[in-house]
């Protein structure tokens, strides 16, 4: 089970690299609505390998919001 969560992990970040670009501080950002809306990465759960600003996120309100690959 663990290594399933972590092969999902990796498939999640190279979908943000994929999806993203680099900010100043280097870090792959991509906007919620971006990552929500791509087919691929609809399935993924956030595992500790994420950053954003709030404490959830909802579909259409939250669109514009940063996730920040850690």
């Amino acid at each position: 089970m663990q290594e399933k969560i972590q092969e999902e992990i990796e498939e999640l970040k190279k979908d943000i690299q994929r999806l993203g670009t680099k900010n100043a501080e280097g870090k792959y950002v991509v906007k919620f609505g971006v990552l929500f809306n791509d087919e691929k990465t609809q399935q993924y759960y956030e595992q500790n390998v994420l950053d954003f600003q709030g404490q959830m996120l909802l579909k259409g309100a939250h669109d514009n919001v940063d996730i920040i690959l850690k």
